[in-house]
């Protein structure tokens, strides 16, 4: 029987004012929203002495500033992205200094700029890729502040989606853990990270976005359409 709408699966909670959500007409879309892992803090006794703090999520910064009881007294704040950068900007009373472009290469050519030979600390979940510190290697003085973890979460349902959209590589791991790998999905990646864990798996077919928002992940699903 053929479907009437197709349904598209995305690893993130949206809410209601989403981008991605307003994006497809529900006549023809049916939108599922879930995230595959559930965040727990990690508490930290103090931040590093550094000249930066660079995030790499809203998440780190959520579970960072939590935690903290004299934020006045914190360096220079930098973030992998745009969205990150908004979050923190919009719920806490700093301004971020750098914004990165979302790919990790980039972000590191144009942060190295500014940070060379400089403390850095990095904002960060336990299972982290640290892809940013990694790249900048001893160009930096990398420092790790673990600030929360991801886990699987239980009971995880099979979405049965025409369109698989990945927002990070555990999101992607996770759900090929639980559900094979069919030719007809047609599979979006959020950046080059989760593009590179899907072809890990042995997935070649895939989109990835042409910028880590959800404005661009939903202009590509619609190019599949």
């Amino acid at each position: 029987m053929h479907k009437k709408t197709k349904t598209i699966f995305i690893s993130r909670q949206l809410s209601s004012d989403s981008v991605f959500l307003d994006s497809f007409n529900p006549a023809k879309f049916n939108v599922i929203g879930k995230s595959l892992i559930e965040f727990k803090p990690i508490l930290f006794k103090e931040v590093p002495s550094s000249d930066w703090l660079f995030f790499y999520s809203k998440n780190g910064v959520k579970y960072f500033f939590e935690q903290i009881a004299k934020p006045n007294a914190l360096p220079q704040l930098a973030t992998i992205g745009t969205s990150t950068a908004q979050y923190l900007e919009e719920h806490y009373p700093f301004q971020v200094s750098f914004i990165g472009t979302g790919d990790p290469q980039s972000t590191a050519t144009q942060f190295l700029k500014q940070a060379k030979g400089l403390d850095i600390t990095f904002v960060q979940a336990m299972q982290s890729k640290q892809s940013v510190q990694l790249l900048l290697g001893k160009q930096i003085n990398s420092k790790s502040l673990i600030v929360y973890k991801n886990s699987p979460i239980k009971d995880i349902k099979n979405p049965d989606a025409d369109i698989l959209v990945f927002t990070s590589p555990m999101n992607a791991e996770i759900y090929f853990q639980h559900f094979p790998y069919v030719e007809t999905l047609e599979i979006v990646a959020i950046g080059k990270s989760t593009a590179k864990t899907l072809k890990k798996l042995g997935i070649r077919n895939y989109l990835i976005a042409d910028a880590p928002n959800e404005e661009a992940l939903a202009k590509k699903v619609l190019e599949l359409t």
